[in-house]
């Protein structure tokens, strides 16, 4: 993995503890790839995005860090962003994956959702408020994975 990839936005949470979240983004078009950092940059999360271009780059990377999540393209030069989704949910990741595409297409998101997608959106629906919303959301559901993978048990026992 090329050691240019990663980009660091990193925000305070108001605590003023500074603690980046793992982002991974896998898509093939730069600007695409830098659109999701403005987003995340003005979505007020504090972040460490992990830029890649391929489904092997991806395999790479996950092999150095735990990303709390992973932005998928659909449309990939050769691949698809669906391979990379059933790849990642064979491995057992438990990252939340958000799938993007430029064109909706109804089988597509229902493939991707049987395959453990956790969102499917449209790129130019994406809003630094919605991405901001989605990314403390699945920071719940990977935590959820993780307990359920492990066996624990999250009981809630009235005060």
């Amino acid at each position: 993995m090329n050691s240019n990839s990663n980009s660091i936005v990193e925000l305070s949470f108001e605590t003023g503890h500074t603690m980046p979240l793992q982002i991974l983004v896998l898509d093939d078009c730069r600007f695409e790839r830098a659109r999701v950092r403005r987003l995340c940059s003005q979505s007020g999360l504090s972040v460490e995005l992990t830029e890649i271009q391929t489904v092997s780059e991806m395999e790479a990377a996950l092999t150095e860090v735990s990303f709390d999540v992973i932005i998928l393209d659909y449309r990939l030069p050769g691949e698809s962003g669906l391979e990379a989704l059933k790849l990642l949910r064979n491995s057992g990741e438990s990252a939340g994956i958000i799938m993007m595409t430029e064109s909706f297409n109804p089988s597509v998101k229902d493939c991707a959702t049987v395959l453990g997608c956790d969102l499917f959106w449209r790129k130019e629906c994406i809003t630094p408020q919605s991405l901001s919303e989605a990314i403390s959301n699945l920071q719940k559901v990977k935590m959820e994975r993780q307990q359920n993978s492990r066996g624990l048990i999250n009981f809630n026992f009235p005060h």
